[in-house]
């Protein structure tokens, strides 16, 4: 049965049964305290623990609240930004970097960078560099774009597309490099109007010299 519920009498004699008894006595209710220093221990073991779910769960909480707040933010930045692993795998990509790239690749996670371009050469030596050197790199790559199958979600600018990818290693709050952090502009449209702005230059420069020759 319980300890508490032992009760050993003292002796009335103090013969061979008698010091047996009181060795029995003194037993018990050394096991009694230790009962009760062990019910002690476990109670204030049991409100650490609450304690400490109640801590992990509101630690958890405001991860989770961050995370959701930082995906939102990556996810509404117009820029394409793409972080990859020390493999050159891309781990995850923004919505701006599907929509810069569309009719070029598809950065899936799980895919190599290198794969987003027909000639993925310069991008391979652009992550080679930003991780030997430590150091941030800026290639501007012409590609051709072309359907993708299963591409729907961006209209795809036909032809030859000017791209500016700037690459910079992706660092831990300790400084170990973790990766590469790759940003993607699309600058086709820009490309396209300045070279048009340059030509109405042009044509009106020759507008205005044939003007004078008149």
């Amino acid at each position: 049965g319980k300890l508490d519920e032992v009760s050993i009498r003292e002796p009335r004699f103090l013969d061979d049964v008698g010091v047996l008894q009181v060795s029995f006595r003194k037993l018990v209710e050394d096991l009694k305290e230790l009962d009760t220093s062990n019910r002690q221990l476990l109670a204030e073991q049991q409100s650490m623990n609450l304690h400490l779910q109640e801590c992990v769960e509101e630690v958890t909480a405001d991860l989770r609240q961050t995370t959701n707040y930082l995906r939102s933010v990556f996810s509404c930045i117009d820029e394409g930004v793409i972080t990859v692993d020390m493999d050159g795998i891309i781990v995850q990509a923004n919505r701006g970097a599907f929509r810069h790239l569309s009719g070029l690749g598809w950065p899936k996670k799980g895919t190599p960078l290198a794969g987003l371009l027909a000639d993925g050469s310069e991008l391979e030596a652009g992550m080679r560099r930003a991780l030997e050197e430590e150091q941030k790199c800026v290639l501007e790559i012409t590609a051709e774009a072309k359907a993708i199958v299963g591409e729907t979600a961006f209209p795809v600018l036909r032809g030859l597309r000017e791209l500016v990818f700037r690459l910079a290693p992706l660092r831990s709050a300790e400084g170990e490099v973790l990766g590469i952090v790759v940003s993607v502009d699309d600058q086709t449209e820009n490309r396209r109007m300045e070279e048009g702005v340059r030509r109405s230059e042009r044509l009106i420069s020759l507008g205005t010299i044939g003007a004078g020759l008149a």
